[in-house]
């Protein structure tokens, strides 16, 4: 990977430190990550032992964790509770990422891994053997003990389009269940649209903090040299900037992704995004590239067609503080099943496909037991 734009301020640099103590993993399947914390509580203390004490050698251990966690958008390394930190740099990620750019012995550890296909394809795939409801919307969903339910049952209300030769219309429907797992942003002003948010509930997930994250797409006039850029450094003065740039398939497409921080994490306004799109032009024609369409300034030039492009900005990255940690893991697996409610998602172990799987499988292999 390469470091583009700003150099690293030295006097800005901080000793990165690795804390052991009292770390508790969200469950149990995480043992493997203590032998995790051993190897790097070891690669540090050796590095110490070597003389590792200069700004510069401390500088490079912090950014073997800062490039990915940062870059992938979970959060400044010095915020970010340790056990996301390690549910993330597992060795299976670690090892690949690292190896990865060598020559020759890097084709047999790619990184990053992706499904050529796309998410939807595999998706789709995995609903068709399943009764899947598509194009719903959920307008309430009733539970024991709501103020509005009358039985024991889970009872789901939603609308769904029926379409009678060119005319489509929209339909209620009421579908009644013996539980509901909710796979969905364990955030309040989520929860409350469509469920009645019990006390317990608003307490716990009032802990959930999330991030305001951008992805700007161009096509650009020529594949990059590099398909993952880093632009350093990882900062408060990049906030609104692309730290990442990205050619997920280069030779076969010119399109290329810029990630970044929005200047807020809530109410972001249609200036901020704007200024999000025109710091990510200004990066490519940096970087050495043209963008159809756009000034290198950042501004679109009306003499010439603009391509594709696409922005999106979307909260990112479900999680709490350090302080919270233990309490908030420890009420959500008390809060498990009250009120015939599971629930499962980015907030139950940590934002990225594998281990929301994990969670959700061991906890349907716990609760939901096959019947032989």
């Amino acid at each position: 990977m390469e470091g583009l734009g700003d150099e690293i301020n030295c006097c800005e640099r901080k000793s990165f430190q690795v804390f052991f103590a009292n770390v508790r993993c969200a469950n149990q399947q995480d043992r493997n990550i203590a032998s995790f914390f051993r190897l790097v509580k070891t690669l540090a203390y050796f590095e110490s032992a070597k003389g590792a004490n200069t700004d510069a050698e401390q500088n490079e251990l912090r950014l073997l964790f800062e490039v990915p966690i940062t870059m992938m958008g979970f959060g400044y390394l010095r915020d970010t509770a340790t056990p996301y930190v390690l549910k993330f740099m597992t060795l299976g990620t670690f090892v690949p990422m690292m190896l990865y750019p060598m020559p020759v012995i890097g084709w047999f550890f790619r990184w990053p891994r992706r499904f050529v296909d796309g998410y939807e394809r595999l998706w789709e795939d995995v609903a068709k053997g399943l009764n899947v409801l598509l194009d719903v919307d959920i307008t309430r969903i009733g539970r024991p003990g709501d103020r509005a339910c009358t039985d024991d049952s889970i009872s789901i209300n939603f609308l769904h389009p029926g379409q009678a030769m060119f005319k489509t219309d929209e339909h209620d429907a009421t579908l009644y269940f013996d539980y509901l797992v909710l796979a969905c942003p364990l955030e309040n002003e989520v929860l409350r649209r469509f469920i009645e948010v019990r006390d317990d509930e608003r307490a716990l997930f009032d802990m959930i903090e999330t991030f305001a994250y951008c992805m700007t797409t161009f096509n650009v006039d020529r594949d990059l040299e590099h398909s993952v850029n880093c632009v350093f450094p990882f900062d408060e003065t990049r906030i609104g900037k692309p730290w990442a740039v990205v050619q997920m398939f280069p030779g076969q497409s010119r399109v290329v992704q810029f990630y970044a921080r929005a200047p807020r994490d809530e109410m972001v306004t249609d200036a901020e995004m704007q200024d999000v799109v025109r710091a990510s032009v200004k990066l490519a024609y940096q970087m050495g590239h043209e963008i159809a369409g756009w000034k290198s300034n950042g501004d679109p030039d009306p003499d010439r067609r603009a391509e594709y492009h696409t922005f999106d900005c979307w909260p990112y990255f479900q999680h709490v503080s350090s302080n919270d940690f233990g309490k908030f893991y420890a009420g959500l697996e008390a809060l498990q099943g009250q009120n015939r409610t599971y629930y499962v998602g980015g907030a139950t172990n940590f934002e990225l496909i594998e281990p929301i799987l994990e969670y959700a499988k061991a906890l349907v292999d716990e609760n939901f037991p096959r019947v032989s």
